[in-house]
């Protein structure tokens, strides 16, 4: 087990952060629906016989398009360099899948509600939320277009 302070432990909260940082599919969607939306209200504006209430402000639309497009290129989920990166990330979260089921509620549980399972289940989310964290970052990546990729749904018991 590693220490707080190792360096180790200061690497593995790095990737966990760098994780984090990864787009969604649904906000990858969403942010590529909104260049093409405001790429065509700049079209449409530019033809003469366009008549809005409030004129367009183009370069605001431009410069929403500008940042929208640099957030999709640096909080993409990275692509692996090489299979066997790819494959040493695979196992990490298979790793971190078992270890992640170890204490998790199962879904009948979760269903049923007896007394004590919401203190369990936040002790279980507790006790696992760096794990998770990483193992939806590397979920994220190995699956970029599977909405469900990070979803810890997918690791509960039926």
């Amino acid at each position: 087990m590693e220490e707080k302070g190792s360096p180790e432990a200061k690497v593995r909260m790095a990737k966990i952060q760098l994780n984090r940082k990864n787009l969604t599919v649904a906000a990858r969607k969403h942010l590529e629906e909104k260049i093409k939306d405001n790429e065509a209200l700049l079209r449409a504006a530019q033809n003469p016989t366009y008549k809005k209430e409030g004129r367009i402000d183009a370069a605001e639309v431009k410069k929403s398009i500008d940042r929208d497009k640099k957030v999709i290129e640096t909080r993409s989920p990275e692509r692996f360099g090489s299979g066997t990166e790819k494959d040493k990330e695979h196992r990490r979260a298979q790793e971190l899948a078992e270890s992640i089921k170890v204490g998790m509620p199962t879904d009948s549980e979760m269903k049923m509600c007896p007394p004590g399972m919401i203190a369990k289940h936040m002790n279980w989310n507790k006790e696992n939320k760096g794990k998770i964290a990483e193992w939806k970052g590397i979920m994220r990546r190995l699956e970029s277009d599977n909405p469900n990729a990070a979803n810890v749904e997918r690791l509960r018991r039926r």
